[in-house]
C-alpha cells in the first residue's frame, strides 16, 4: 500500500484495489472507495492541493504516468488541463518503470530506477513543466526517498544522493563517508 495525507483525508492505493479514502481523520473509521473514478495507481502523494497518482492502470498498464486529480478537487479526474488541471503525463524519456514519488517545493519528483522527472507548476498552476535528469541515478525503491528540509535523500544503485536546487541543479552524491557509514549498518546475510 501507497499513502497520502490530503487535508483530514487519508488517500491509499496497491494497485489492485480502488483508490481508497479514510475521510475525517481522525473521527474517520473506515476506508471507502474514492469518488471520482480515479486509476489503479501504485503510488500516492499529495501536493500543492493535488491528488497525484503515479504508475497508473485504466484497464491498461502506464508504467510511466503521472496522473493528478484537478486543483482542489481530489473527486475530479477527468482531464481538463486548462480549466481543472486534472490532467496526466506520460514521461517517455526516462529509462524504466515509475517506482516512487516525493512532494518538492510546490511540485514533485517522479522516480524510476534510472532517471528522476521534476515537475514544477507553470505560471497557472494547472500545467506543470516537466524537466527529465538523464543521469542513470535513479532510485532502488519508494522506500529508499526521504524528503527533509535539507533536500531529497534518495539510494540509488551505487550511491546515495541529494536532491536539492538550492545546492545544485542535479542530484549530488552524499560522499563515501556517509555511504560507508550506512552500508556498515546494513545487515546483508
Amino acid at each position: 500500500w501507497s499513502f497520502a495525507s490530503y487535508g483530514n483525508w487519508l488517500i491509499a492505493t496497491n494497485f489492485t484495489n480502488a483508490v481508497q479514502v479514510l475521510k475525517d481523520i481522525p473521527a474517520g473509521v473506515a476506508f471507502e472507495v474514492l469518488a471520482g473514478a480515479p486509476p489503479l495507481a501504485r503510488f500516492v502523494i499529495a501536493n500543492n492541493n493535488r491528488i497525484i497518482l503515479i504508475h497508473t492502470n485504466d484497464g491498461t498498464e502506464y508504467p510511466r504516468r503521472v496522473q493528478w486529480c484537478a486543483l482542489e478537487n481530489p473527486i475530479d479526474w477527468v482531464q481538463a488541463p486548462l480549466t481543472t488541471g486534472a490532467d496526466y503525463q506520460d514521461i517517455a524519456d526516462i529509462d524504466g518503470t515509475l517506482i516512487g514519488a516525493v512532494p518538492y517545493d510546490d511540485g514533485f519528483l517522479a522516480f524510476s530506477q534510472n532517471d528522476i522527472a521534476r515537475f514544477t507548476p507553470s505560471g497557472n498552476s494547472y500545467i506543470y513543466i516537466i524537466h527529465t535528469f538523464k543521469k542513470s541515478i535513479g532510485t532502488i525503491s519508494n522506500s529508499s526517498i526521504v524528503s527533509t528540509v535539507k533536500g531529497v535523500f534518495y539510494w540509488a544503485n551505487d550511491d546515495i544522493f541529494l536532491y536539492n536546487e538550492a545546492v545544485s541543479s542535479v542530484p549530488i552524491s552524499v560522499g563515501y563517508g556517509v555511504r560507508k557509514t550506512l552500508f556498515g549498518y546494513l545487515n546483508t546475510q
